[in-house]
């Protein structure tokens, strides 16, 4: 009687066990799911607010160009107009500006333009800085006179702004208020219309051409160059070396 009881005594004990660890397994893997379901809607959520928040950041006026700073790194960099051709980018979302835009609008009024570094000073700011193509000449344009019915010649007035002539090493002609020194002069003439500011006048073979010949020839004769002139319409320049004796080429 004694081991009866005992063993029915064990069989219960052991349903006991077995139904506690059926209990405690169902718990774990409810605990797993909820844990896996609270991750992956949290994931969830958590991108959909920052995608709000970001859509939210495109849309707002914060990030649009409210100010616009030029960096001069060299007196030819005339701020005031700079900043007059970009008038245009205010209003518009500094994260879909780039560079080229920037680029575009400037090389658009800017013919020496050589290159354009922008900064973007987040919320609203734009840095720029301008790289213009070198001066290597000052250019002396010869006018030609007006003769009048009398037989009077008069020197013809230039029509363009207040300035000096210049040329770049890309040869483009531009005009600017301020006198550059250590520049080679550079006499131009023989020309049908008048150059305008901005436009390419030489070619950077003929400019190659010239500073080479004049080295040549201050070597061979030892001698110094007093006077270069540009023909534009032969394509054809002179060197009138300090002797007073003059090369064509």
């Amino acid at each position: 009687m004694r081991q009866f009881a005992k063993k029915r005594h064990n069989r219960v004990h052991s349903r006991t066990v077995e139904r506690t660890r059926r209990h405690m397994r169902r718990a774990g893997q409810r605990v797993t799911q909820f844990a896996v379901s609270f991750r992956r809607w949290f994931l969830f959520g958590t991108f959909g607010l920052l995608l709000a928040g970001a859509i939210a950041l495109v849309a707002s006026p914060i990030l649009e160009v409210r100010q616009i700073r030029v960096q001069r790194q060299e007196s030819r960099v005339d701020i005031e107009r700079v900043q007059k051709v970009l008038a245009p980018l205010f209003g518009r979302r500094m994260l879909f500006l780039s560079n080229n835009d920037i680029f575009t609008l400037l090389e658009a009024e800017f013919a020496d333009l050589n290159s354009v570094s922008v900064k973007k000073q987040y919320p609203s700011e734009l840095v720029v800085q301008l790289q213009l193509t070198p001066i290597v000449a000052e250019l002396l344009i010869e006018e030609p006179p007006v003769v009048t019915a009398t037989g009077a010649i008069v020197p013809q007035a230039s029509p363009l702004p207040a300035g000096r002539d210049y040329l770049t090493s890309n040869g483009i002609y531009v005009r600017l208020p301020g006198a550059f020194t250590g520049v080679t002069v550079l006499t131009l003439g023989d020309w049908t219309l008048r150059p305008l500011p901005g436009s390419r006048i030489l070619s950077e073979q003929f400019l190659s051409a010239l500073t080479e010949a004049e080295k040549e020839l201050a070597k061979a004769l030892n001698q110094t160059v007093k006077k270069r002139t540009v023909l534009l319409r032969s394509q054809e320049f002179q060197l009138q070396m300090s002797s007073g004796i003059s090369y064509w080429f």
